[in-house]
């Protein structure tokens, strides 16, 4: 019995291989056909196989040229199966550090904008969107443009933008800060001799040439500050949040808001006129914008008119418990919506601590602050940085040395300028102070020149840094002050 069902399942096995057989030469020609068609195509790149890689039809044949004068006959179109999200995951995807950045197709502005949504802190971020930009890129450095009086912070956020830089561009740059300032341009090494006089971009009459009648010259310059001297001259160098609520966008807020610190969040107190009541909440500084906005959908009428910062978010909510312990029998239920914090209104603004800080009295502190005349302080009168001027060159020279060294320094220079005369000087309490302040005024005026490791200080007809010399004598005392 079992070799008669062996014999029968032998018979069955053969007649299905022999019908499988016939049925593959029955479709084989057509098959071919097909592969041909698609093979002579040009509109066929390549041939994909779900089990592999997409293999390239043509890796090793050249693209025919058609011949202008033939029409082909047309080629049946055939609608390409959909890849599979399976597929797609195997597919090369091109990078940055691969195709775009390599050929310099993305503008720097667009990098720069990229790798500032990387950031994970939005102080930074806000802050490097308007005193810093992407200058330059390359395979191993990328040089960012800091305003002057933001280097300091920018430095202290360096891991960070890192970070950023090797998030966006798929693997990580030297990063390179330089600062927004023609000081910090590179001066070409010229010999002194082969070195002629410098010229200023920015002339300033210089005393008419006349003959020597044995009075002391009198300094030509015109005052370019304008009166006192301001600690900041120019608003637009603050940043703002920019959010188009008028009473968060100035420059003081910006300052008042982030100026706890990374973790540092703000008790802010809104206003509606329409209900007369109060909301008070916490938010970090960079979201409280949002956050208004949210509120205003509920209540359109709704104001900021008071705000209390602390340095982290647990001070801001103890302080807001007290709040709505204090004023617990004067809640207001008025208020309907999603993200209005329905339970948070209240009926009257909340006096004595926290104290709650007006933005308009904000801005006008930051105003007073910023218009402010410098204070005038008692330098020791250690080392100066003196002006001498010669009727002969008709030219200046601006340099430093220690106050004893002085007359020596004078005698010096008129080896050079036998007319040389000393003009105004100011007083430096530190020598390494003073270098670097003559370094850059010279800098600017193109007449610093570095002679290994002498700092070599040139004569200049129209020199930049009189402006700083216009307010001193030549004893180091101020004019406005005697």
């Amino acid at each position: 019995m079992e070799l008669l069902l062996s014999i029968l399942i032998a018979v069955v096995i053969y007649y299905l291989l022999r019908k499988l057989s016939r049925s593959q030469r029955s479709h084989a020609p057509v098959a071919k056909e097909i592969a041909d068609k698609v093979n002579r195509s040009t509109l066929a790149k390549e041939v994909f196989n779900p089990a592999q890689r997409s293999i390239p039809a043509h890796a090793s044949r050249p693209t025919p040229v058609p011949s202008p004068c033939p029409t082909p006959a047309p080629v049946a179109s055939v609608t390409a199966a959909p890849v599979t999200q399976v597929e797609q995951e195997h597919l090369p995807v091109p990078t940055l550090s691969t195709t775009s950045l390599a050929k310099g197709e993305i503008p720097l502005s667009e990098l720069w904008q990229q790798m500032l949504a990387a950031l994970e802190l939005p102080s930074a971020r806000m802050l490097l969107s308007q005193q810093a930009e992407l200058v330059r890129l390359d395979g191993q450095r990328a040089v960012v443009r800091v305003a002057t009086t933001w280097m300091a912070m920018v430095q202290s956020r360096l891991p960070l933008l890192e970070k950023a830089v090797a998030t966006t561009l798929g693997s990580p740059r030297q990063l390179v800060l330089e600062e927004a300032n023609p000081a910090t341009m590179a001066v070409p090494a010229v010999p002194i001799a082969a070195q002629p006089l410098a010229e200023s971009s920015n002339p300033i009459p210089s005393p008419e040439k006349q003959a020597w009648n044995g009075a002391d010259p009198v300094l030509p310059i015109p005052n370019l500050k304008g009166g006192n001297t301001t600690r900041r001259s120019n608003t637009s160098r603050h940043p703002t949040f920019n959010t188009g609520i008028a009473e968060l966008d100035g420059p003081g807020m910006y300052q008042r808001l982030t100026g706890c610190g990374p973790s540092g969040h703000v008790l802010y107190l809104l206003y509606s006129d329409q209900h007369s009541a109060y909301k008070v909440g916490v938010r970090e500084p960079e979201k409280l914008g949002d956050r208004i906005k949210a509120i205003r959908e509920s209540v359109p009428d709704v104001k900021l008119v008071g705000t209390a910062v602390f340095t982290s978010r647990q001070k801001a909510f103890d302080k807001e418990q007290e709040v709505f312990e204090k004023y617990k029998n004067y809640k207001y239920h008025g208020i309907t919506g999603r993200y209005a914090g329905i339970h948070e209104w209240i009926k009257v603004r909340p006096s004595g601590k926290p104290y709650f800080t007006a933005p308009e009295k904000v801005e006008n502190k930051f105003q007073e602050d910023t218009h402010r005349p410098a204070q005038s302080l008692e330098r020791p009168d250690k080392y100066t940085i003196y002006l001498l001027y010669s009727r002969d060159k008709d030219a200046y020279l601006a340099n430093w040395c220690s106050t004893a060294n002085l007359e020596e320094k004078i005698k010096k220079a008129k080896r050079t300028a036998h007319d040389a005369a000393l003009l105004a000087r100011f007083k430096i309490e530190e020598s390494h102070k003073a270098r670097e302040i003559t370094k850059k005024m010279n800098e600017e005026a193109g007449t610093y020149i570095q002679n290994g490791r002498r700092d070599v200080m040139d004569w200049c007809h129209n020199p930049p840094y009189l402006g700083a010399f216009e307010n001193w004598d030549k004893d180091g005392i101020r004019v406005d002050t005697k």
